[in-house]
């Protein structure tokens, strides 16, 4: 499958490689730590992420706002719930706001998985492709909305 470096874009951007999966119904974020923060305006999410083989060793750490939680209905009927959040990404020279889906793990490569409806939004994709464009987007204009 397609593998693009992605930045994503916060006071402190950082570089991971994504799979470009198109037969993921949601956008991933795979992130070493997450914890549930109130802030004035609702419920927030703080998590860690690593940039795996980008480079070594670089992690940070981000606040977002929840946009909703995705319910994952586990064996034995218990229910799991993942945070969603909107983060701004920079694919190539594209930047778009993506809703991600957050989960807790450790050391897994690559730690972003792209879905399908943000597959589209970068026009062709060559399935065996790996490392096509480094991004490259002004940090100064707005990603364009997205449906949640």
């Amino acid at each position: 499958m397609a593998r693009e470096h992605v930045r994503i874009l916060d006071d402190q951007p950082i570089e991971v490689t994504a799979l470009l999966d198109v037969k993921a119904r949601h956008s991933v974020l795979k992130v070493t730590s997450l914890k549930y923060v109130l802030h004035d305006n609702g419920p927030w999410v703080r998590f860690g992420v690593d940039s795996g083989d980008v480079v070594t060793l670089q992690q940070v750490r981000l606040d977002q706002p929840i946009l909703h939680n995705h319910e994952v209905h586990m064996r034995g009927g218990s229910v799991r719930h993942e945070p969603v959040v909107a983060l701004d990404i920079c694919v190539g020279n594209q930047r778009l706001s993506v809703p991600f889906t957050l989960k807790i793990r450790q050391n897994y490569t690559p730690p972003m998985i792209l879905s399908a409806a943000q597959i589209t939004k970068l026009g062709t994709v060559d399935a065996d492709a790996k490392f096509l464009r480094e991004p490259n987007c002004s940090t100064d204009e707005p990603a364009p909305a997205t449906s949640h």
